[in-house]
């Protein structure tokens, strides 16, 4: 995702971690990608469907992502 990426009306950013929290811990709890979605679930299947194994998401904030970057 670029920096200069828009938003879609309707749509949030959604960081995806893993859902395995002791395997999150060990690899230091890393943002894994951001997703645009309407809703939690839609931001789960679509981490899901570009290939993420077991994927949690969480909002996060536009100071979150540039620190991320």
């Amino acid at each position: 995702m670029s920096k200069t990426a828009t938003l879609k009306p309707g749509n949030l950013r959604w960081g995806i971690y893993h859902a395995d929290r002791e395997h999150a811990r060990v690899m230091g709890d890393s943002l894994r990608t951001v997703v645009e979605a309407p809703k939690k679930i839609a931001a789960q299947e679509e981490a899901a469907r570009l290939g993420f194994s077991y994927p949690w998401a969480h909002l996060v904030a536009a100071n979150e992502l540039r620190r991320e970057q």
